[in-house]
């Protein structure tokens, strides 16, 4: 099945610690109107961020090693699909979420 829409964008979230400053960034996938988060396991300060671009502002060497990061980032979400419709399978938010987290295929155990 070809999705019809298909989207993403990076974004700060909250900790769970409210007074610490920095927060996770996190990935948003949507596919046909439906969403999955996956978490970076990165931070920033909400002050370095640029949420239109989805990165971070700034020229020194961390910066730029944590844009080329998100980039990758990104660019695995466009494999993680074209393995789904190679493979013949159902491209969603889940299965590319499950994809990237080496989770695919694996059962689920509802408790």
């Amino acid at each position: 099945m070809i999705e019809k829409s298909f989207g993403y964008f990076f974004f700060l979230k909250q900790t769970k610690n409210k007074c610490d400053d920095v927060r996770f960034i996190y990935l948003k996938i949507t596919v046909n109107g439906k969403s999955n988060e996956i978490s970076t396991k990165r931070k920033c300060e909400p002050s370095k961020w640029d949420a239109r671009s989805g990165r971070v502002n700034g020229s020194n060497v961390a910066t730029k090693e944590l844009n080329r990061f998100l980039n990758v980032f990104a660019m695995q979400v466009y494999q993680a699909k074209r393995w789904l419709m190679e493979n013949k399978k159902e491209v969603s938010a889940q299965a590319l979420k499950e994809v990237m987290t080496g989770n695919y295929g694996k059962p689920r155990i509802i408790s």
